[in-house]
């Protein structure tokens, strides 16, 4: 067996049986247990839902890509 499928979610949560494929995703879980809002870790802006904050952050990424294409065809 490979090593990525025997590891699919190697990141555990301490506090209860969860297991991720992604270190961020465990990092917001752990905002269940401790009671703090998700803040986004690229503007701090803080969200009441793991959902929200996941959706936020993907638009930061979005961006990002978009500002990594400009920058390819705009540096001639």
């Amino acid at each position: 067996m490979r090593d990525h499928e025997r590891n699919d979610k190697p990141h555990r949560c301490d506090q209860c049986p969860q297991t991720f494929n992604v270190e961020f995703n465990l990092t917001l879980h752990k905002c269940t247990h401790n009671g703090e809002d998700p803040t986004c870790p690229v503007c701090n802006k803080k969200f009441s839902r793991v959902a929200s904050l996941k959706a936020h952050v993907m638009l930061h990424e979005k961006e990002e890509v978009i500002i990594s294409a400009y920058t390819l065809f705009t540096d001639f």
